[in-house]
């Protein structure tokens, strides 16, 4: 995969991506061999299972599973299950106390 400040060279309209949409590598986590994150919907956690592009030591690429400007749960997560309640706290979901979401776009 490309990272950032990686050059490529393509026809447009060929070899063109879609926008990366970056997450906290810890909102991401191993279940039967799948990739999840939790996001929250309508002050709900909603499981979704992500494709993995690129990962630092901070962020994770999500390809497939998660769009722009959604709020993904990034503590808490292991515990939660689909449908869970989501407080907001200061318009942050928050899954249970200490928990916390951040929003992936910019």
């Amino acid at each position: 995969g490309t990272r950032p400040g990686d050059f490529a060279r393509g026809r447009i309209g060929t070899d063109r991506r879609p926008a990366a949409t970056l997450v906290p590598k810890l909102a991401v986590f191993a279940e039967k061999g799948e990739d999840i994150l939790y996001v929250a919907k309508d002050g709900l956690a909603e499981r979704r299972t992500v494709t993995l592009g690129f990962a630092d030591d901070d962020h994770a690429e999500i390809t497939a599973g998660v769009e722009p400007g959604e709020l993904v749960v990034v503590k808490g997560q292991r515990s939660l299950k689909q449908g869970a309640p989501l407080k907001i706290l200061a318009d942050e979901p928050v899954a249970a106390p200490d928990t916390v979401a951040q929003r992936t776009d910019g």
